[in-house]
């Protein structure tokens, strides 16, 4: 059956998510990925309220820098500015000034997006790439109250002619003709309830992201439809168990705080939030970390995961705020774990190139067990004292 957690069942789950294809907020992909998720649970017995929502929808018209001839295409930063219809014209520059900037790195782009609006230039162009030079896009942190520049996201493969200009500092045309318009998109939600319950625990895990995503989000996303399906069948449980599958991931977690703020009381009625993050069991994984406060927790969950023979991952200080969707109810009980892989955020985060389905099965027999310890079938761990 696929709601087991073998590693056929993981592969199976994963490959059906793919095939939904791009998964941004609101996309075709995203919305056909709720309709299966309800349908899944449905068909086993499990009620799941599709819930819609609205967000800010970026759409553009051009997105394209045109150098010495040569037109490169590429994706506007969403939460970035945009130039006038026809562009702008200025000289190819490595820092700030009037021109627009060619940069490489993140943390460079940060701290020219920071600067004083005299020190910014009028717009930038951040070349990305994944090991075969794909372009791997930047989450949106700041969708709500984006950045006045334009920025234009290229991928590295495309960039030569980038390179060659601006170190001769010669002239180019920018264009990022874009717009934010109101958008919908959906979070699935699936309640089992239990009379008398000993309080909820809500398991969590994102389901948009920039394109395919089979490694980011499908790990994570099989899982725990595997794990609903063992929460309802299980006879012993004392606690609640909500099941939530969120959207606007990478637009600064949009999603789960829509329904945080649909419904205030569920951040401290939760006796414990447990969050699937990106990349678990991706195959080209490069850092895996465990987020928690728990004292409880902390102690008990790394013994679990090497109980089930997942590969080890990295504890993070108690006071490390997660950069994932769990850093929304840092506040309260949680345990979390991310990562991240060589293809992440890459249009090549397919199944064939970066899911190894047997590490989504191990990682997930950990959560499982974790599961039934949290809902009560084992009885609780000491806590949760911090």
């Amino acid at each position: 059956m696929e709601d087991d957690l073998t590693p056929q069942a993981m592969a199976r789950l994963i490959a059906q998510f793919a095939a939904l294809g791009t998964h941004r907020t609101g996309s075709d992909g995203d919305e056909a990925t709720s309709r299966w998720l309800a349908a899944w649970l449905g068909e086993r017995g499990i009620a799941a309220t599709i819930e819609p929502l609205a967000f800010p929808e970026v759409r553009w018209r051009v997105a394209a820098v045109e150098v010495d001839g040569a037109r490169i295409a590429g994706t506007p930063l969403y939460d970035g500015g945009a130039t006038p219809p026809e562009g702008i014209v200025a000289p190819l520059c490595a820092g700030g000034g009037d021109g627009i900037a060619v940069v490489a790195d993140g943390a460079a782009l940060d701290a020219m997006l920071a600067a004083s609006p005299a020190a910014r230039p009028r717009a930038a162009i951040a070349v990305s790439g994944d090991p075969d030079g794909h372009v791997v896009l930047r989450n949106a942190e700041r969708i709500a109250a984006p950045h006045a520049r334009p920025v234009l996201q290229v991928a590295a493969r495309d960039a030569a002619p980038l390179r060659a200009a601006a170190a001769a500092g010669r002239t180019a045309r920018l264009v990022v003709d874009r717009a934010v318009a109101p958008g919908t998109a959906s979070n699935v939600v699936a309640d089992l309830p239990v009379a008398g319950a000993d309080g909820l625990v809500v398991l969590m895990t994102p389901k948009s992201g920039w394109f395919t995503c089979a490694a980011e989000r499908g790990g994570g996303i099989a899982i725990a439809l595997a794990l609903a399906a063992r929460g309802a069948a299980m006879r012993a449980r004392r606690r609640s168990l909500r099941v939530l599958f969120t959207t606007g991931h990478e637009l600064a977690h949009w999603g789960l705080r829509h329904h945080l703020e649909a419904d205030p009381r569920l951040r401290d009625e939760a006796a414990l939030w447990v969050h699937l993050g990106a990349s678990i069991g991706a195959r080209a994984t490069d850092a895996t970390r465990l987020f928690s406060r728990e004292h409880a927790w902390r102690a008990w969950f790394p013994d679990a995961l090497a109980r089930h023979g997942a590969d080890a991952v990295t504890l993070m200080d108690a006071d490390r705020r997660p950069g994932g969707e769990s850093r929304e109810v840092f506040d309260r009980p949680f345990v979390s774990m991310a990562g991240h892989h060589r293809y992440f955020h890459s249009p090549q985060d397919v199944p064939e190139i970066a899911v190894d389905a047997a590490r989504v099965a191990r990682f997930g027999a950990a959560f499982a067990e974790l599961m039934e310890v949290a809902l009560g079938g084992s009885g609780l761990p000491p806590g949760p004292g911090r």
